[in-house]
């Protein structure tokens, strides 16, 4: 019998999208593994239909998010979903932006808010799949976010994916927004059972500032079928 992976990434299956290619990657090298994926995304992508994998789209309770998300709607069920959501995306969501932006002091590329959706979906696949493996993986840090929220509610190992470190030089991050980031990649950590970097570089840099999780971190690069982790 195969093995079941949630793979969490809120882009997949998205032309000219950095992280959705990423992601693709990530999915291409699964199935060659003999895997059966379950890949829990955003709207903001098209629905992935091929074999041995399924595809649950979750949108964004944020009111920006759900703006964009809505440009995806495909079908009559979507269009009906997003009308269900617009009195909460208008209301708590403006709240969730604008508290987003008086913390952060601008708007975050996280897609923080996509977890409030995302993780009862993830509970409900991890329950009724039994799922052996919980990926997630990014671009946003709102799917380690989830993925971190899933340990609490099952036993099953978390690896994590960074395709950029989520702060350093060079990542563009304001000094409040690193503070934070700093904060999350040790919570991270903690919860994680492998913390993957797509470079050695970066992942020697992050066993220099977390040495007590150092055995934790990987650099895998993007695209290795034999992944040792």
């Amino acid at each position: 019998m195969k093995k079941k992976i949630l793979l969490i990434s809120y882009w997949v299956n998205k032309t000219g999208n950095s992280p959705g290619i990423m992601a693709d990657d990530k999915i291409h090298s699964l199935l060659k593994l003999n895997y059966k994926i379950i890949v829990l995304s955003s709207f903001d992508c098209k629905k992935i239909k091929k074999e041995n994998i399924t595809h649950f789209r979750v949108p964004s309770i944020s009111l920006s998010d759900y703006l964009i998300e809505s440009k995806s709607i495909l079908t009559l069920q979507d269009l009906i979903l997003f009308i269900c959501m617009l009195p909460l995306a208008i209301t708590f969501g403006l709240f969730l932006n604008i508290l987003e932006i008086i913390l952060l002091k601008g708007k975050s590329g996280g897609k923080w808010f996509w977890f409030f959706l995302a993780l009862p979906i993830a509970i409900f696949i991890n329950v009724i799949y039994r799922v052996d493996i919980i990926f997630s993986t990014g671009g946003p840090a709102c799917s380690h976010l989830t993925g971190i929220l899933i340990t609490f509610f099952s036993k099953k190992k978390l690896f994590s994916q960074l395709q950029d470190p989520l702060f350093g030089k060079g990542i563009g991050r304001s000094s409040i927004s690193s503070n934070y980031l700093r904060i999350f990649e040790k919570i991270l950590l903690k919860r994680c059972h492998k913390l993957i970097f797509v470079t050695k570089t970066a992942a020697l840099e992050a066993k220099r500032r977390n040495h007590l999780f150092k055995y934790k971190i990987k650099g895998i690069y993007t695209g290795a079928i034999k992944q040792k982790i």
